[in-house]
């Protein structure tokens, strides 16, 4: 059976993962993304009928804290935490630059590059993985180095997420079911949820990215290759809590593997929807995908997004959520949205989008990017 055909077998696999009874699949939130006109007719909703609010943080700007491209925003109670460059830098909530957290180098207290970084705010601890060196380094909020060990071996374990007193490691992983391991942070002991049920071959390009987050003290995780958005039950069980429904548009794995030509081993039976990122909140998934004409260097990929309403329960299969006021504002397929504590998203635009508004007073073209922190009442 293609691997395309997966959606049965997959329920089934995971139901006896779960060990759990999963709910019908009738009675929880699907995004539909399994019909290219859908895809196509595109709409836009306003921001303001939605019910959300923005609010404007400007970075301070100095030669201390020059930001290039933003990768990671986390939040605490008095601070952002942002990650540019590989550097963790702390600005506080106006805006102000605090300090960089930990030092960039090979050192036992340094970190190669911050790939990722957690908050644990209860132990006021910062949790920096440095990928390519294949170790986790934590330090206290001002910055005070306070212990190191290593990741998981396996390398494709890029990605990694902390919910009281553990951590979660997930990755990129061609799979139905990914490798999801939790480790004790006060016992470091390591336990596995769930394995994958393929090995990847020579050659495949790793699309199958995993996200994870946190919404009302319940953790979400979603996978591509697998329709389902989990979530984690106290027992480290998954549970169906949502549907993302590809069904053809997925990619198959012999068109992601490539051969000695470097060519595919089969050739692309059509578009395919690939997921870039996957934002949970009280009241909305947001999903950002692209339709892949082909996977290969140079071929056209349009990007989209899509967006459920848990309250209404209507889906919005390719949508622009428009500002009412200030274009720049509004959330649109290329924005970059960061989940916050489940009531808000964060994202961040350019300062020269506002330069020449009144919404940031003073603000300069070449002045670090802007926070925008979008909220419901």
């Amino acid at each position: 059976m293609e691997s395309r055909f997966v959606v049965v077998i997959l329920f089934i696999f995971s139901t006896l993962l779960s060990c759990n009874k999963q709910p019908d699949k009738k009675e929880l939130p699907v995004i539909n993304l399994n019909s290219i006109s859908a895809i196509n007719d595109s709409i836009t909703l306003s921001l303001d009928d939605l019910g959300w609010k923005e609010k404007l943080i400007p970075l301070e700007t100095n030669d201390s804290c020059l930001l290039a491209d933003i990768s990671v925003i986390c939040e605490s109670i008095n601070n952002y935490w942002i990650v540019s460059n590989g550097e963790v830098l702390k600005f506080d909530k106006e805006g102000r630059y605090d300090r960089r957290i930990g030092k960039v180098g090979q050192g036992p207290e340094e970190y190669g590059s911050a790939y990722k970084i957690q908050l644990d705010k209860k132990a006021e601890e910062v949790y920096v993985m440095d990928y390519f060196g294949r170790k986790m380094v934590v330090y206290d909020f001002n910055g005070k180095f306070i212990r190191t060990f290593r990741l998981p071996e396996k390398e494709f374990m890029a990605n990694f997420s902390l919910y009281g007193n553990t951590l979660f490691y997930h990755g990129i992983e061609n799979s139905l079911i990914p490798t999801l391991l939790a480790e004790d942070i006060k016992t470091r002991k390591m336990e596995t949820i769930c394995s994958p049920d393929r090995e990847m071959e020579v050659g495949e390009i790793m699309l199958g990215n995993s996200f994870m987050s946190e919404v009302n003290d319940e953790i979400y995780l979603y996978h591509y290759f697998n329709d389902t958005i989990y979530k984690i039950t106290p027992e480290k069980k998954l549970e169906a809590a949502g549907f993302i429904n590809m069904k053809n548009l997925m990619f198959v794995y012999d068109e992601i593997i490539l051969v000695g030509d470097k060519t595919a081993k089969m050739k692309q039976g059509g578009p395919r929807v690939l997921v870039d990122n996957f934002v949970n909140t009280d009241n909305f998934f947001f999903v950002f995908y692209r339709l892949c004409d082909e996977m290969a260097a140079g071929a056209n990929s349009s990007p989209h997004l899509a967006v459920y309403d848990k309250i209404s329960k209507k889906e919005y299969t390719n949508v622009a959520l428009l500002h009412s006021a200030e274009p720049a504002l509004s959330i649109r397929n290329t924005s970059k949205l960061f989940s916050a504590d489940g009531k808000r998203i964060i994202s961040y635009i350019q300062a020269d989008a506002l330069a020449e508004t009144d919404l940031v007073p003073g603000i300069k073209e070449d002045d670090n990017p802007i926070l925008v922190i979008y909220y419901k009442e």
